[in-house]
């Protein structure tokens, strides 16, 4: 009976700490969304893009496919899966398209996927 209730105990505050890590993403998610509508605009130069990016602890890459280029950037954070067989490895890809100057072109789309789902 204790060992039963040590490990709910033990459940439940895993719960607990999975929940937090979920919000802080969350929030750290929306904060960049918000810093990259300021900062990324239409028109802005692609050098001053991906340096916002790789500021933001993300992992730019830049991919010239003949203009207009495209840069991506991935970050892998720990968050909480609310999806069943899914852990809590959350990768964010945030895509900003270049036109044929080299400037932003189009507010950057952001993708998170669940990397260690079953």
């Amino acid at each position: 009976m204790v060992a039963s209730g040590w490990m709910g105990t033990e459940g439940y505050l895993e719960h607990r700490a999975c929940l937090r890590r979920g919000k802080a993403l969350n929030a750290w998610v929306e904060n960049l969304k918000k810093a990259a509508a300021e900062r990324l605009k239409i028109g802005t130069r692609g050098e001053d893009a991906f340096r916002f990016l790789k500021e933001n602890g993300l992992l730019v890459s830049v991919y010239n496919q003949s203009p207009p280029a495209k840069i991506e950037a991935v970050v892998t954070k720990m968050g909480c899966a609310q999806i069943f067989g899914c852990g809590d490895e959350v990768t964010i890809v945030v895509d900003v398209q270049l036109d044929s100057d080299g400037r932003v072109a189009d507010a950057p789309k952001f993708d998170e996927r669940l990397m260690d789902c079953m």
